[in-house]
């Protein structure tokens, strides 16, 4: 079975870094509410780094922790209220993302949740990502439709997406097109209410406050599965052509 993961873009919103921090605080708080294996985690900054000792409580020494991790880049200059100043701090923006990431457990292992959040570049009209790898233990629990479906809908919620997916690598290369921005996965979400009539061959399908998610199966479409292939292919085609797998699309 394949390794899935939930993929999410969003408008970017010009942040600091301590705007960026609060931001990624929701987001773990929320998932921690969800379930109980995103209650503990631990941060990494960059992927070469060591995993951190977890946080405190609800996450009071949340900023101390990434801020010393050396989330900033020595080769970028930041933007300060104070204009000699470009070095990182709390109060600084950048034009490129702030990124870190974070995990259930503090070290590499088939056990591992492993979320990253990318947000907050001055770039004119730049994406945000959040991004969630499942474990590949415990399928039995965390690779569920309605367990995904429910995490999903939460994780929506929590950051109004343009764009959710959950799929897996050999998915996308079935059905990916070059001249998209999103793909068709497992299960979609896109900031549209007017969706009804590219969805008539789906499996599911529910309309939120901003936008519309389907599912394509109950279960998680296999690769060699040619049916499913093209149900999905075809999904793509009827969207792709009027533009509504294109992010400009949702500005």
């Amino acid at each position: 079975m394949e390794d899935l993961m939930m993929h999410l873009r969003f408008r970017n919103q010009v942040m600091t870094l301590e705007e960026y921090l609060n931001f990624s605080k929701k987001i773990l708080i929320e998932l921690g509410d969800f379930h109980e294996v995103f209650q503990n985690v631990f941060s990494r900054t960059g992927d070469d780094g060591h995993w951190s000792k977890g946080f405190k409580g609800d996450y009071e020494n949340f900023e101390e922790i990434i801020f010393n991790q050396g989330i900033g880049d020595d080769e970028i200059a930041y933007e300060n209220p104070d204009p000699n100043n470009q070095e990182l701090t709390l109060k600084s923006k950048s034009f490129v993302d702030f990124i870190n990431s974070y995990s259930n457990v503090a070290n590499d292992s088939n056990d591992q949740f492993v979320i990253r959040i990318i947000a907050g570049s001055s770039m004119e009209n730049s994406q945000g990502i959040l991004s969630i790898k499942f474990p590949r233990n415990n399928r039995d629990v965390f690779y569920r439709y309605d367990f995904i479906k429910n995490l999903m809908e939460r994780v929506i919620e929590t950051v109004n997406p343009v764009y959710a997916v959950v799929t897996y690598d050999k998915f996308i290369a079935e059905v990916e097109r070059e001249d998209n921005d999103f793909w068709i996965g497992w299960m979609t979400y896109l900031a549209s209410l007017d969706l009804e009539d590219y969805l008539n061959d789906v499996h599911e399908k529910k309309v939120y406050k901003n936008g519309t998610w389907f599912s394509i199966s109950c279960e998680i479409p296999c690769r060699d599965d040619k049916p499913l292939i093209a149900k999905a292919v075809s999904i793509r085609d009827c969207l792709g052509k009027d533009g509504l797998l294109n992010y400009k699309t949702y500005l």
